[in-house]
């Protein structure tokens, strides 16, 4: 995905948190501690770095899957490449593919922005993640404009991974 040698980081803090963002990893969280405790899964560098690997990512402009990337829009058939292998499907929209440019900064907050241009999804559309870290917490603002000719169909959502305590899961399988 990214080439772990440029990865940037792009950090916000107030007294109590601390936010990691990942632009050029699909517009991804890093981090997120309140004092010095992770509150989302801290980022884990790997080789093959991956927005899977965060502590979360944004989905735009669409979340969840559509089965064997095909569905039908105002009369069109639309037909996406799957982007999970090796799953058939197209999970999550583009975005969390693609770097993402910072738009604004400042010591408590950011906003990302990412300008899709028609590829496999066929219109163009902005999204924005706006970030403003609290002492007390995080708010997060998802935007997303379709700046095609027509209408396009879209959702939007953010994908969180919270630390795992030692925890163990059983799961009673008889076939």
């Amino acid at each position: 995905m990214a080439d772990s040698t440029a990865l940037s980081r792009l950090i916000l803090e107030t007294k109590a948190m601390k936010l990691t963002l990942l632009p050029d990893l699909g517009g991804s969280v890093g981090g997120l501690t309140y004092m010095a405790q992770d509150i989302l899964r801290p980022f884990a560098r790997t080789a093959d770095e991956s927005p899977l690997q965060t502590a979360g990512f944004p989905l735009f402009p669409f979340s969840g899957r559509i089965s064997e990337g095909r569905f039908a829009w105002n009369d069109r058939d639309v037909s996406l490449a799957p982007n999970f292998l090796p799953e058939p499907h197209a999970i999550h929209g583009q975005a969390w593919h693609a770097a993402w440019q910072v738009a604004e900064h400042g010591s408590n907050h950011a906003r990302l922005v990412f300008d899709y241009r028609p590829e496999d999804w066929p219109w163009a559309y902005r999204a924005e993640q706006d970030f403003r870290l609290r002492d007390d917490g995080l708010d997060l603002m998802l935007r997303l404009t379709n700046h095609g000719d027509d209408s396009m169909p879209a959702g939007l959502g953010w994908h969180p991974y919270f630390p795992r305590l030692d925890a163990r899961v059983k799961v009673p399988v008889d076939r």
